[in-house]
């Protein structure tokens, strides 16, 4: 099954795993780095990121994610492979980062 990822924040945890919930439903394999399965989630989402098993990416922004250059780093990581990256906006955050803008946008 294609992994989907969730970025964001430690701080917006509980909404990482309602989309988590949602990817689910969609047929997909949600991936957090903070599943209790992870061990090296560093290592993992850079060989997940380019392989097959990557079907995108939902990064969600609040003003706390927009500022955590993990966060940023990650997203980067995706659109630089070319694999589709949703937006979702939160906590009256408006807009991702200069250069990570692209794709479709929820709020």
């Amino acid at each position: 099954m294609k992994k989907f990822l969730v970025f964001y924040d430690s701080t917006d945890l509980e909404p990482a795993r309602n989309v988590s919930e949602e990817v689910k439903a969609t047929g997909f394999s949600p991936w957090l780095a903070d599943d209790d399965s992870k061990i090296d989630w560093h290592t993992e989402l850079a060989d997940l990121i380019p392989s097959e098993d990557c079907a995108g990416a939902v990064v969600i922004w609040s003003q706390a994610s927009k500022e955590n250059p993990i966060v940023c780093d990650e997203a980067r990581e995706v659109v630089k492979n070319k694999e589709p990256l949703v937006r979702m906006l939160i906590n009256g955050a408006r807009d991702g980062p200069f250069g990570l803008m692209d794709g479709p946008k929820f709020s």
